[in-house]
Order: C-alpha cells, then sequence, then structure tokens
C-alpha cells in the first residue's frame, strides 16, 4: 500500500465546517498533519487507494498529491 503526501481542499461555504470534514477524514484513517482553516486546505497523508473516496466526500472540492519544489544552488549559472 503507497501512502501518499496529500493537499485537500474544501469547501468553506459549504454546509459542512472544516471540522466535520476533518473527523471524518480521521475516521477514514487518514493521518492530519495541517489544517489551514483560513484557505480551506487540510494536509494529509493517506494511502493511494482512497484518493477517489476522499474527493467523493461532501464538502471536498480536491485531492491532490503534494509535491516539493526545490530551486538549484545559487550561482553565476542561475541568478536569484
Amino acid at each position: 500500500m503507497n501512502h501518499l503526501n496529500v493537499l485537500i481542499q474544501v469547501d468553506t461555504n459549504g454546509k459542512r465546517t472544516i471540522e466535520d470534514i476533518v473527523r471524518d477524514l480521521e475516521n477514514q484513517g487518514l493521518e492530519i498533519d495541517r489544517v489551514l482553516k483560513r484557505v480551506g486546505v487540510i494536509s494529509a497523508t493517506v494511502s493511494s487507494s482512497k484518493i477517489s473516496d476522499i474527493e467523493a466526500m461532501d464538502g471536498v472540492l480536491s485531492c491532490r498529491e503534494d509535491r516539493s519544489v526545490q530551486l538549484p544552488p545559487k550561482g553565476p549559472e542561475f541568478p536569484q
């Protein structure tokens, strides 16, 4: 079973609160890392097989893999 770090965007104007959605996600076995209430984003770790289940939840707009971005080292070839 492959586990992924994901960002879950929720509908902040919907009928469900972000706390309700977090509770449901935890009940499905997700490990919640951070909840960013103001922007409606939940950072979590999940089995890759559950992504479609999460996207189908009431109040969830999207569930995408969290990816890292790294800048190249400073140098004359890469001015910053």
